[in-house]
């Protein structure tokens, strides 16, 4: 029997898996198992990514706002913590793999949302596209011909 696995899914993603015969679900990781408002909140994952043999997403925890995790199925950590605001949320676009990393927006609270990358175990802002705290909001990460190509907003023009 197969085994399939999941970090904290929606209902709608335990209810699609589950249906496929001869398939288990379990588990791998509660990282928020607490409640708001009487509810079961969750950690929301998004951004599913693989990387270097694991599993690399953005969730919120509770305690942090919606950082890199990854996990190889049995541990799951936080990759960064990049914003220690608790109430900053969002940043749901997806990660790239490129080169021995991981490409990504984040907000670090300074620079607003920028170019990142991640090894697994060192995780840097590249580039500060729009200074200030607004940020470049980038996206659409890329990779071709040895390049990461993406989109992003610069003061003098525009989104590009």
């Amino acid at each position: 029997m197969k085994r399939l696995t999941f970090v904290l899914a929606a209902l709608v993603m335990l209810v699609a898996v589950g249906q496929l015969p001869g398939q288990t679900v379990s588990l791998v990781a509660d990282l928020y198992p607490g409640y708001i408002d009487g509810r079961p909140y969750g950690s929301r994952p998004g951004a599913l990514t693989v990387f270097n043999d694991e599993l690399y997403f953005r969730a919120w925890d509770g305690l942090h706002s919606n950082h890199l995790w990854k996990t190889d199925g049995t541990n799951t950590v936080r990759v960064a913590d990049i914003n220690t605001d608790r109430e900053t949320r969002g940043g749901n676009g997806k990660l790239t793999v490129f080169d021995g990393a991981v490409y990504f927006a984040a907000d670090n609270g300074n620079t607003g949302w920028e170019l990142w990358k991640s090894d697994g175990t060192s995780t840097v802002q590249l580039a500060d596209i729009r200074p200030g705290s607004r940020g470049s909001f980038p996206f659409g990460f890329t990779p071709l011909k040895g390049e990461v190509y993406f989109g992003a907003f610069d003061i003098d023009s525009g989104t590009e």
